[in-house]
């Protein structure tokens, strides 16, 4: 499902190659950092999401921010 939505031209532009994407939301699936998460509506898979704890990446850019704040990717 993820491999065909990376596909899609309105959604690859905004990505890098699909396999490689698909490679990081695979480590992502057993990261303590990153909690990879799809979209429904109406029980139908509509996106794809994270949120990821900037504390648990060494020099990640937002680990400037308090303890508890998320980031979120749509």
């Amino acid at each position: 499902m993820l491999a065909g939505w990376l596909a899609e031209p309105h959604i690859a532009e905004w990505w890098d190659d699909p396999e490689v994407e698909l490679a990081a939301i695979r480590e992502h699936i057993d990261s303590v950092s990153v909690e990879p998460l799809i979209i429904e509506l109406d029980r139908q898979p509509i996106g794809y999401m994270q949120s990821y704890d900037p504390h648990l990446e060494d020099g990640h850019p937002y680990r400037d921010q308090p303890f508890g704040t998320l980031g979120i990717d749509i």
